[in-house]
């Protein structure tokens, strides 16, 4: 069961591309709520297809959801978007946008090879 605040509904008004759908129905959720969640588009002929959303952009009276793979299904004005939350695997999203820091299985302290690539020993230069 998913709670409310991480799923919603949205009305396809236009597919731009195979990757670009713009709908209304999400405008109480800022920009980017929904990047790397999950959409489950149902067509009114009865197709379905779940996509990786890229990115998740609302200008207040649409909005437009990018997905990482094409459509394969064709997608017309009044087809249905469900869409899911998704995370960037930080700590910060973990507590801030989830409330659920304490189940984080990251490690968020763990420095990464940024920091490995600026220490330097003996005579290396």
């Amino acid at each position: 069961l998913i709670a409310p605040e991480f799923v919603a509904t949205a009305t396809v008004t236009n597919a731009l591309s195979h990757h670009l759908i713009e709908g209304v129905g999400l405008e109480a959720f800022a920009s980017g709520w929904f990047d790397r969640g999950i959409a489950y588009i149902t067509t009114m002929a009865g197709d379905t297809q779940s996509l990786e959303i890229k990115t998740h952009e609302n200008n207040g009276t649409t909005t437009r959801i990018a997905t990482w793979q094409a459509l394969t299904i064709d997608v017309e004005p009044g087809d249905q978007i469900e869409v899911q939350a998704g995370c960037d695997k930080r700590i910060d999203t973990c507590q801030v946008k989830f409330a659920n820091a304490e189940n984080f299985r990251g490690c968020p302290n763990m420095p990464g090879t940024d920091f490995i690539a600026t220490i330097h020993g003996g005579d290396r230069p």
